[in-house]
């Protein structure tokens, strides 16, 4: 199949940028409720920058970009969840954008660099408002990496391997992830990379320039947060994702989501910065039995970012079944391709190197195991649910990259036929993987259901206009999240947490002065017929109330009584 020229080939991907940002804008309207745990803490930071209030402002366990990005917009007056949503479409261009840089060191052609675009940019569009997080500036980020890590000029000239640990560096402040993996990406890539042009040593000269310059960038913050805990340390989020991955012999789950709890005096919530919450820590090598428990931790992840990679998944097509619609159509597909066709190219990726290991060095496009892998690798030992697919998003590039190449190597076979096979079977693989990103960018478009800040917003809008303020407790847990955080978020006020058994007695010891829980619970009922909660339902618009999921009270002072509100 005849190329198209290179002036138009431009153009094709910068008219797929054009609909890229259309649909980014578009989606971001349509989801201007989203809202995620994790947002919750990310945008209190940016608060505390944007607000003057630097020391709460700094968090070990949150890499600080993605805060830095949203400072901005909230000290120009727009809503928190404006700014965000603003940040999220930037985080979506970078991905974009970095994306193609990997394509174009790889050498695609131009015809899979335009499908690639394309799915690069449908992916990106549900992945703007799926979640408020580094993930997608943090893929594009170290796509940009990587693509000058491989750069023609990179082990030649020490400003392109100073430039390649600049992207790293900021890949780090933007997800502390991203600085072990210069390391475990970055040698072997350089290793390849010296083979091919015969001068290894020069490889690794150059490997150092660039590391070199990936700390430079991330000093700063490094120093700043390790001043704060007074310990040498890059990050506390990998210790924390460890000790919730420990054995069940207690419960290790974050103890802001398990107990009651005061903030840090200024905070919000505690999840602004857990580094100092009593984690209970462990080590595979305490024992036999904590080693056995590590390696089942990595074999069950392992199936876990299989999962989430892949294609079909069993259990979303049960609930297909049942509840048709473009989301659950997506949910059922499961992975980054309808059809597992990315790891199928991976397997071939490495599989024939293991046979003969001069092709890996031989075809460049093989290399694009090495970013997935690293990436794969690095979160294995520590905690990972099936919900976490976002970390995984800068594998998408690689894995496209993968896919074409392997289909060109399979498509050798067919003879004097092969570049018309080619063609076709890359059509196949185009198919599938962008019907998973188009189906989640059609439910994105119509809007993602979020029914926790739905109600959390109505809910602290009728609080508001009945001017009730103060440390707010109980989770109200639904989907979504944390009704009960986000509505103190909305209202500024601390959110003391829940225990995992609550009673109407703790929400009293806590010193909460308002109790959210979920409708028709036995919490409601117990809380209900104490003397010491007041139900706010009567000054409370009822139609504002978050119903039919939220009930309010207020928790009366002791020797108060209870009080008739009507």
């Amino acid at each position: 199949m005849s190329e198209p020229p290179p002036g138009s080939a431009r153009r094709a991907v910068l008219c797929v940028f054009a609909a890229q940002l259309v649909l980014l804008v578009l989606a971001a309207w349509r989801n201007g409720h989203q809202l995620n745990t994790d947002a919750v803490a990310y945008l209190r930071l940016a608060h505390y920058f944007a607000t003057g209030q630097t020391e709460l402002g700094v968090s070990g366990y949150w890499s600080p970009l993605l805060v830095w990005l949203l400072v901005p917009g909230l000290k120009l007056g727009l809503d928190p969840l404006v700014a965000a949503r603003a940040v999220m479409v930037f985080s979506a261009v970078v991905f974009f954008w970095g994306g193609l840089a990997v394509f174009r060191v790889f050498n695609l052609a131009a015809r899979e660099t335009l499908l690639g675009a394309c799915v690069l940019a449908a992916s990106s569009v549900a992945w703007s408002v799926r979640t408020i997080s580094p993930d997608l500036l943090v893929a594009g980020l170290l796509s940009f990496a990587v693509a000058a890590l491989i750069e023609e000029r990179w082990l030649a000239d020490q400003r392109c391997a100073a430039l390649a640990g600049c992207w790293w560096g900021l890949a780090y402040l933007a997800k502390a992830v991203a600085l072990p993996l210069a390391v475990i990406i970055g040698v072997p890539l350089a290793w390849l990379v010296g083979s091919a042009a015969g001068d290894r040593r020069q490889a690794f000269r150059q490997l150092g320039v660039t590391l070199a310059a990936a700390f430079v960038v991330g000093m700063p913050w490094i120093l700043t947060i390790s001043f704060k805990y007074q310990t040498a340390t890059f990050s506390t989020t990998a210790r924390i994702a460890h000790a919730v991955a420990g054995p069940a012999d207690v419960d290790r789950y974050h103890p802001f989501a398990r107990t009651f709890h005061q903030p840090e005096p200024g905070r919000v919530t505690a999840w602004e910065d857990p580094s100092r919450m009593p984690y209970r820590y462990w080590s595979p090598f305490d024992s036999g039995d904590h080693f056995r428990h590590q390696l089942g931790v990595m074999a069950g992840n392992l199936r876990t970012e299989l999962a989430m990679i892949g294609g079909v998944d069993a259990g979303g097509l049960a609930e297909l079944a049942s509840r048709p619609g473009a989301l659950n159509v997506a949910r059922a597909l499961g992975g980054m391709d309808a059809l597992w066709v990315g790891l199928l190219a991976l397997g071939v990726c490495v599989w024939t190197p293991l046979r003969r290991g001069g092709a890996f060095i031989g075809e460049r496009w093989r290399w694009a195991a090495v970013p997935c892998i690293g990436m794969m690798a690095v979160y294995l030992p520590v905690f990972l649910m099936r919900e976490d697919q976002r970390y995984f998003q800068g594998l998408l590039p690689f894995l496209w990259i993968a896919t074409v190449g392997a289909a060109a190597w399979w498509s050798k076979r067919r003879g004097p036929d092969a570049a018309r096979f080619a063609s076709r079977l890359t059509s196949v693989c185009f198919a599938s993987f962008v019907s998973v990103a188009s189906l989640w960018g059609v439910a994105s478009l119509k809007g993602l259901p979020n029914s926790a800040s739905r109600a959390a917003m109505e809910l602290a809008t009728a609080m508001r206009a009945a001017n009730l303020a103060g440390p707010v407790a109980g989770h109200a847990l639904m989907q979504g999240g944390r009704a009960g955080l986000y509505t103190a978020w909305m209202l500024g006020e601390p959110w003391l947490g829940e225990s995992a058994a609550a009673t109407p007695g703790e929400f009293l010891n806590v010193g909460a002065r308002f109790a959210i829980v979920m409708r028709g619970s036995a919490l409601e009922r117990a809380i209900e017929s104490h003397a010491a909660f007041r139900d706010l339902d009567p000054i409370l618009a009822r139609s504002a109330t978050g119903r039919p999921w939220l009930h309010a009270f207020e928790v009366l002072p002791p020797g108060a009584g209870t009080r008739d509100v009507r």
